[in-house]
């Protein structure tokens, strides 16, 4: 009885003209859409097809798997202003679980981006940038790490002995290298910051880059060379009100 009233139905909504001519397109097309499909997942299986960004689409739906934090601010909070340009302008202390580093991991990459604010290529304005953090700094970074090629006094052991650890850095979007603070424009509002704690299965040692990377480059190698195995996401936000003065006098370009 059900299908007798939608036969009817479908009869009083379109004429035969027109019923007759939709028979003859989406059957078809229904066919042709399942053939194409099962040749697809053919081919993928076979190894004839493959993905051109496997890893970067995995990576950009991968879920937060690395236990990331710091002990200035909470996800989503404010960052302290002794970490911005208006005050000290140092890295904040940054943690994650040992425990919570996939297996195979090697080492680590952090990038720390105002996605509020463009950098160079269109990316977000970069503010920092590590790789090649060994997988047995299993407690994170302390605070204030130094600008350079190299950073040093990192803690390596779980009984608190610091050690010189070769992790390297790249260019921010000043130009420069280490760490620089927030500074967004005064009055427009808080900006959005997101450290990203990458832990992949190789390290790319001093000889990967001509001269020390920037973003597109760093990542760019970072997708290409390794595996991406698992992830740790940071955001903290900063806002200058009207009457902020900045630590180290103005400056004539835009900054973020």
């Amino acid at each position: 009885m059900g299908s007798e009233a939608e036969d009817k139905q479908v009869s009083a909504t379109f004429t035969a003209p027109q019923r007759s001519w939709l028979r003859r397109f989406f059957v078809p097309c229904t066919v042709l859409t399942a053939i194409i499909a099962v040749t697809i997942s053919a081919l993928f299986k076979a190894g004839v097809l493959s993905n051109p960004f496997p890893k970067m689409v995995v990576d950009y739906y991968m879920s937060d798997s690395i236990s990331f934090r710091s002990a200035a601010f909470k996800f989503g909070e404010e960052i302290p202003k002794s970490y911005t340009a208006d005050s000290d302008n140092v890295s904040p202390p940054l943690s994650w679980s040992h425990v919570s580093l996939p297996d195979g991991t090697v080492s680590l990459v952090l990038t720390v981006e105002d996605i509020d604010a463009v950098g160079g290529n269109q990316d977000p304005f970069v503010h920092w940038m590590l790789y090649d953090i060994p997988a047995e700094i299993f407690h994170g970074l302390p605070q204030h790490i130094k600008s350079g090629s190299f950073t040093n006094k990192v803690e390596v052991s779980p009984r608190g002995i610091l050690d010189t650890v070769p992790i390297l850095q790249g260019v921010n979007s000043f130009g420069s290298l280490g760490y620089r603070g927030p500074e967004p424009p005064i009055g427009m509002g808080a900006h959005r910051y997101f450290f990203h704690l990458y832990a992949i299965d190789g390290a790319f040692g001093e000889e990967a880059f001509e001269s020390p990377p920037i973003r597109s480059e760093l990542l760019g190698a970072m997708y290409s060379k390794f595996n991406v195995l698992g992830k740790g996401v940071l955001m903290g936000t900063y806002e200058r009100a009207d009457n902020e003065r900045r630590l180290r006098g103005s400056r004539s370009r835009h900054i973020s």
